[in-house]
């Protein structure tokens, strides 16, 4: 998967939204983006989306980012993408909040987490960290 730790600081956070709000949408969305122990998402369609929004954000023609920009930027994508395949709201509201940059605090965090290796558990659907399954 390309960009493994974006994809990790995207799911630390989200599941940090889950852990505040018991979102179904949100419970559902992690649940499909949670790995397997091959490293893939227990859905297949996650890989090549996660990949796609990740090419988009980083775009040579856009701004330059640093990974947690690439992150947040692809996160972004990927999200407004589940979105317009149907949301109940839960998912476009994150969308706005995230374009209105209202949680920067609680992305920072992650980034932080995901970057010291103390990130969610839940990432995996087998035992072990998630550092075993996702290396950049």
């Amino acid at each position: 998967m390309y960009f493994p730790t974006g994809y990790r600081m995207m799911f630390d956070y989200l599941d940090s939204l889950y852990q505040r709000t018991k979102a179904d949408e949100l419970g559902v969305l992690l649940g499909s983006m949670s790995l397997l122990g091959d490293g893939e998402p227990a859905d297949p369609a996650h890989g090549p989306d996660w990949e796609q929004a990740v090419r988009q954000a980083g775009d040579p023609s856009s701004q330059t980012f640093s990974p947690s920009g690439l992150a947040y930027g692809s996160m972004l994508l990927f999200l407004r993408n589940w979105a317009a395949i149907g949301s109940d709201g839960t998912v476009s509201d994150i969308c706005d909040s995230l374009e209105g940059k209202r949680e920067l605090d609680l992305w920072d965090e992650c980034v932080r987490r995901v970057l010291q290796n103390e990130d969610t558990p839940f990432l995996k659907l087998t035992n072990g960290s998630p550092a075993d399954v996702l290396k950049d």
